[in-house]
């Protein structure tokens, strides 16, 4: 019943766009496939926005549902930290971090950085062959 529901959601929202669309489903949950290229690509523009990439502490990863799109399209899923204080997400204290000025140059620092990994994936043909081929 959900799948009909969710087909059924699919083919609305692509009517309402004028465009096609298709509820594929796979099965179950996969775990993220990070694209090692485009990984390679962010830390060098992160690495220019004067920040550096300190992974994952496994204990904060949260969770995403981009894991089944990332075994279909090259994919990342970048973070990029804020001082929170000592809190953690959803605490009334990590909002507050999240409303700081160091919060906001976080978020320029990382849309800066994902928009020139854009950038320098389209614009250079070798690593377009390699994301794609």
């Amino acid at each position: 019943m959900l799948r009909e529901r969710m087909r059924a959601l699919v083919a609305g929202a692509a009517m309402m766009a004028d465009v096609e669309g298709e509820a594929v489903f796979s099965g179950g949950s996969t775990t993220m496939k990070d694209n090692t290229v485009l990984g390679d690509i962010w830390r060098a523009n992160l690495e220019g926005a004067g920040r550096v990439d300190e992974g994952v502490d496994p204990e904060h990863i949260g969770s995403s549902d981009m894991g089944n799109v990332s075994h279909v399209v090259p994919s990342i899923h970048p973070m990029i930290g804020i001082e929170t204080h000592g809190s953690v997400n959803h605490q009334a204290a990590f909002a507050d971090a999240c409303a700081e000025p160091s919060a906001d140059q976080a978020i320029l620092d990382g849309a800066l950085a994902m928009a020139l990994t854009i950038i320098d994936a389209a614009s250079d043909k070798a690593v377009r062959t390699r994301l794609l081929g």
